[in-house]
C-alpha cells in the first residue's frame, strides 16, 4: 500500500506540473490586441516594463503601467497602453499611440504618425515628415525636422513646428508660432457682383469681389472672358472697399469701351494672402464662384487679324547684313499692332526687334515693316519668321490662344555663330542653409560659358511653387565672363513665411543662348536653405 501511495503521490505531482505548464502555454498563447486590432507581437503586463522591440517591423503593446518602450528598427506600430509611458520610436514609418496617460514620445527617424492619448504628453518628431496629434489636455509638442502636420487638439498646447513646411491646427486661445503655417489656402471668393447686368459701349458698371482669408487678403483681382476667349475689357487690378483685411470687399469701376464684344462675359477673381498663398492662379487654391454681365450694342467680331503674308528683302543674310521684315495683314475691326518672333532649329531666338511699323496701307488693310541688322549673336541656319497681331476689338492672331494663321515668312544665316548651347552651370550654393529674419543671405551661381555670359539670376520656390523675396539679377563676384562665379546678396525680410526654400539659377550668353530660361538648355543643379 505504501508502494501505491508513493506511485499515487508521484502521478498526482505530474498531473499539477503538467496542469501548470498548460496554464502558463495558454497564457502565452492569448491573443493581444492592440488598440487598432492588431495582434501584438512584443507585450507588456499591467505593470512597469521595459520593452525592445526588433530591426523588422513589430507590433508592441505596453498594456498598464509605466513603461519604457523602444521600437528600435522596422515600421512599428507602439501602443503604450494606460500608465505615464516613455517611448522611442526608432528609425522606420512608425505609428505610435500613447494611449492614456502623461507620456512622453521620441518618434526617431521616419514619416511618423503619433497620437499622445489622453493626458499632458510630450511629443518629439524627428527626421521626417511626421502627423502628431495631441489630445484635450495641454501637451507639448515639437515637430523636428520635416515637413510636419501637428494638431494639439483641445487644451493650451506648446507647439514648436521646427525647419520645415509644417502645417499646424491649433484651439482658439493658443498664440500662432512662426515654425508653423496655419493657413495653406488662398483667399475664399465669396462672391463676385456687378451694379449692372447688361451693359453697352460706353456704360458705367461697378464690379465688386467679396473674398475672406484667416491670414488676411493681400491683393484680389479679377479677368474677363466671353465665348471661352479671355477679354480684359476693364482691366485687372482691384482697390479694398470696405473691410477689416480678413474680410474685404473689392471694387473697380469700368467704362465699357467702343471695341466691347457683344456676348456674356464670364468674371473670374484672383486673390493671393499675406502668406503667399494664391487662388484661381499660381498653382493654389480653386474657386468657381463666378460673376457675369452682358455686352449688347457692341462689336461682333470674334477673330483675330488675317496674316496674309511674311516675307523678307533678303533671304541670304549674315552678321552686319541689313534686312527689312514685312507682314501684310487685315481685320474688320482695325489692327492695334502687327509684330513676329524668329526661331531658329525650333527654339525661338529673337535676332531682330519684334515690333513692326504701319508702312503702307491703313489699320484695316495694310502693311507693316522694321529693318534691323543683322547681330554677330546670329546662328548659322534656317530663320523662321511667325507673325502675331491683336484687333482693337481684343483679337488676336498666333498668340493668347487666338487664331492660329500658318503664313510665316524666312531666311538664311551663313557664317554665323556655331554656339548653341546656353551656359553650364558648375556650381550652386546658398549660405548659411540656415537663415533668420534679418539676416544676410547669399548666393553664389558658378557658370561657365565658350561665348561669355551676359546675365545670371535665380529664383526661389517654397512647395513647389515661386517664393522670391529676394531680386533676381546677380552680377560677377570673381573670375570671367567665361568661368566666373555670380553672386548676389540679400537682407532676409522680416515677414518672410518660414519653411524650406529651393534656389534654381538661370543665365544667358553673350549670344543669346540660355539656360534654365525662355525654352533654353535645362541646367537641374539647385540648391536649398531653411528659413526659421
Amino acid at each position: 500500500m505504501k508502494r501505491s501511495r508513493n506511485v499515487i503521490s508521484i502521478t498526482l505531482m505530474l498531473l499539477l506540473s503538467c496542469q501548470t505548464v498548460s496554464n502558463a502555454a495558454v497564457n502565452v498563447k492569448t491573443k493581444h490586441r492592440a488598440s487598432n486590432g492588431m495582434v501584438c507581437t512584443i507585450i507588456g503586463t499591467a505593470g512597469k516594463d521595459n520593452l525592445k522591440g526588433t530591426s523588422k517591423s513589430d507590433v508592441i503593446c505596453g498594456l498598464g503601467g509605466k513603461d519604457k518602450i523602444d521600437g528600435k528598427g522596422g515600421n512599428d506600430y507602439i501602443d503604450g497602453g494606460a500608465g505615464n509611458d516613455e517611448i522611442a520610436g526608432g528609425n522606420g514609418n512608425d505609428s505610435i499611440y500613447g494611449a492614456n496617460g502623461n507620456d512622453i514620445v521620441l518618434a526617431g527617424n521616419g514619416n511618423d504618425y503619433i497620437s499622445g492619448g489622453n493626458g499632458r504628453d510630450n511629443i518629439q518628431g524627428n527626421a521626417g515628415n511626421d502627423t502628431i496629434y495631441g489630445d484635450p489636455l495641454p501637451d507639448v509638442l515639437l515637430g523636428g525636422a520635416g515637413n510636419d502636420y501637428i494638431d494639439g487638439g483641445g487644451g493650451f498646447d506648446y507647439v514648436d513646428g521646427g525647419p520645415g513646411e509644417n502645417s499646424c491646427v491649433k484651439s482658439t486661445d493658443e498664440p500662432q508660432v512662426n515654425t508653423c503655417r496655419y493657413d495653406w489656402r488662398g483667399p475664399a471668393i465669396l462672391s463676385i457682383t456687378t451694379s449692372q447686368t447688361q451693359v453697352s459701349p460706353g456704360d458705367s458698371m461697378r464690379i465688386e469681389i467679396h473674398a475672406s482669408d484667416e491670414s488676411g487678403i493681400s491683393s484680389i483681382s479679377f479677368s474677363t472672358s466671353v465665348g471661352s476667349l479671355q477679354r480684359d475689357i476693364c482691366g485687372q487690378s482691384m482697390s479694398k472697399l470696405t473691410g477689416d483685411g480678413f474680410e474685404d470687399i473689392w471694387f473697380l469701376d469700368c467704362v465699357i469701351p467702343a471695341n466691347a464684344s457683344n456676348g456674356t462675359y464670364s468674371i473670374i477673381g484672383f486673390g493671393r494672402d499675406v502668406n503667399g498663398s494664391w487662388t484661381n492662379t499660381n498653382g493654389g487654391t480653386l474657386s468657381r464662384t463666378r460673376g457675369e454681365f452682358q455686352v449688347i450694342n457692341g462689336n461682333d467680331d470674334f477673330t483675330g487679324p488675317e496674316i496674309t503674308s511674311a516675307s523678307v528683302s533678303t533671304t541670304t543674310v549674315t552678321s552686319g547684313d541689313s534686312i527689312t521684315i514685312s507682314v501684310h495683314a487685315r481685320d474688320f475691326s482695325g489692327l492695334e499692332y502687327v509684330s513676329f518672333s524668329t526661331s531658329i532649329g525650333g527654339i525661338q531666338h529673337d535676332i531682330c526687334h519684334q515690333q513692326l511699323f504701319m508702312t503702307d496701307g491703313d489699320r484695316f488693310d495694310g502693311t507693316w515693316s522694321v529693318t534691323c541688322v543683322i547681330p554677330a549673336s546670329a546662328r548659322t541656319g534656317t530663320y523662321i519668321i511667325t507673325p502675331y497681331a491683336k484687333d482693337f476689338a481684343g483679337n488676336h492672331t498666333n498668340v493668347n490662344g487666338g487664331t492660329i494663321s500658318a503664313t510665316k515668312g524666312s531666311f538664311d544665316v551663313i557664317n554665323g555663330n556655331t554656339d548653341l548651347i546656353g551656359p553650364d552651370l558648375i556650381s550652386l550654393t546658398s549660405t548659411p542653409s540656415v537663415v533668420h529674419p534679418g539676416d544676410i543671405l547669399t548666393i553664389q551661381a558658378h557658370w561657365i560659358d565658350a561665348s561669355g555670359v551676359g546675365r545670371a539670376g535665380f529664383w526661389f520656390s517654397r512647395d513647389h511653387v515661386q517664393r522670391d523675396f529676394c531680386g533676381q539679377s546677380m552680377t560677377l563676384a570673381s573670375g570671367t565672363i567665361y568661368d566666373g562665379i555670380w553672386e548676389y546678396k540679400c537682407r532676409v525680410p522680416e515677414n518672410t513665411v518660414v519653411g524650406n526654400y529651393v534656389v534654381h539659377a538661370y543665365s544667358t550668353d553673350l549670344v543669346d543662348n540660355d539656360a534654365n530660361v525662355n525654352s533654353g538648355i535645362s541646367r537641374d543643379l539647385t540648391s536649398n536653405f531653411t528659413l526659421e
